[in-house]
């Protein structure tokens, strides 16, 4: 094979791995996940691309912002019940064939803005097949997991102000190879 062979295939394979490299994510703006949030409140926003998914899913996120408010509560299993802060945050579960859920809390300082993200993973049987005809039902859930709770004092409050759908692709395999052999050729072409 010639040196002008070579680098046209060289280039070939490069240009495809360019176009499979490139693949952006998909980022859509749920405006339903936005608002008040009581404790125990529930929001569900629809999906649609319009369009089967694009690409083999990889993995799937909901970047949330917003502001929190702390509750109090009395707590059970101390001699002496005493007032604390309890542990509140965002939940979604979507059953996609085995459930797919996750959960999110990190509020510091306990009355503050926050921004979070909740990753989904692929529990037991759970497969993003769901999501392949480009649509899908996002529910959001502001709760806690804490056992025990006696006496709720003052309820926790979110309040969200923006939530936004990150679905990312999963590079092709032959992508991959495509990208190894074309860094392989490029690397014996510059000792030849």
């Amino acid at each position: 094979m010639s040196t002008k062979t070579i680098t046209a295939v060289i280039l070939i394979l490069l240009a495809t791995c360019t176009v499979y490299a490139t693949i952006e994510p998909i980022v859509q703006e749920l405006p339903d996940l936005v608002g008040s949030y009581p404790f125990g409140g529930r929001k569900l926003a629809s999906f649609d691309l319009g369009q089967p998914m694009p690409f083999e899913i990889g993995s799937m996120s909901l970047l949330i912002a917003g502001t929190y408010s702390s509750g109090v509560a009395l707590i059970d299993g101390t001699e002496a019940t005493r007032d604390n802060d309890f542990d509140a945050g965002f939940a979604s579960e979507i059953d996609g064939g085995g459930l797919m859920d996750v959960w999110w809390t990190h509020f510091e300082p306990l009355t503050a803005s926050f921004e979070g993200e909740l990753v989904y993973e692929q529990i037991g049987n759970a497969s993003w097949d769901f999501l392949l005809d480009g649509q899908a039902d996002i529910p959001l859930v502001f709760g806690t997991t804490m056992s025990g709770l006696t006496v709720i004092l003052q309820e926790p409050f979110a309040e969200i102000t923006n939530a936004t759908l990150v679905i990312t692709p999963i590079p092709e395999p032959a992508t991959l190879l495509l990208f190894g052999l074309g860094a392989v050729l490029l690397r014996r072409r510059g000792r030849v």
